[in-house]
């Protein structure tokens, strides 16, 4: 994620944001569905962006589509949110990030 545009690295800047504020937050929804907002400028330049979005979009789903399981999606919310702080600056281990939320482990892990 190489900013060079100052847009991009606020865009960036914003997104670390709102994971450190989910991290730690007892109801962590309305705060991931800033997320999508947030990357939502780049989706169409920034494949990262996009596949940010598409985590963010199931979690948030899964929060208003299955009421029985809140507790455990915010929980979940809060685990990704952690795991993308831990990888942000890392190239690989962002991508195996995104391929461990898409692919629907991440979830269940």
């Amino acid at each position: 994620m190489a900013a060079n545009d100052p847009q991009d690295a606020a865009l960036w800047d914003r997104l670390d944001e709102l994971m450190v504020q989910i991290a730690s937050a007892s109801e962590p929804y309305s705060i991931a569905t800033e997320v999508g907002g947030c990357v939502l400028e780049a989706i169409t330049e920034s494949v990262t962006a996009s596949r940010v979005y598409q985590v963010w979009a199931e979690l948030t789903d899964r929060y208003e589509l299955s009421p029985d399981e809140r507790g455990e999606t915010e929980a979940v919310m809060r685990r990704a949110a952690r795991d993308w702080l831990a990888v942000k600056h890392d190239d690989a281990a962002r991508d195996r990030y995104l391929d461990h939320w898409l692919d629907g482990r991440g979830a269940e892990s």
